[in-house]
């Protein structure tokens, strides 16, 4: 039992971009991230991202990377409904 106020975030790389894992952490009180894997339908999102979609990607603290990030609505066969697609390339 976790203490009062404290939470679980659960996080995973693309072995957890399944429709079965979204659909379980994408409900209310439920935080999550999972690396999305590079297919198809992806790749599609990424290619149709506009260039005003694209902003500076900054840390927490507010200090500039030199990266950009984007994100956009997706979903997967197989998922109840859509999530938000972050993306940052490396």
């Amino acid at each position: 039992m976790l203490p009062k106020g404290k939470a679980i975030y659960f996080r995973s790389d693309s072995a957890g971009y399944q429709a079965e894992g979204v659909n379980y952490f994408r409900q209310p009180g439920r935080t999550f991230s999972v690396t999305a894997g590079q297919d198809a339908a992806v790749k599609r999102e990424i290619k149709n991202l506009a260039e005003t979609a694209w902003k500076p990607y900054r840390t927490q603290g507010g200090i500039a990377t030199g990266k950009e990030i984007a994100q956009t609505v997706h979903t997967m066969n197989g998922t109840k409904q859509e999530f938000q697609l972050i993306v940052m390339p490396f």
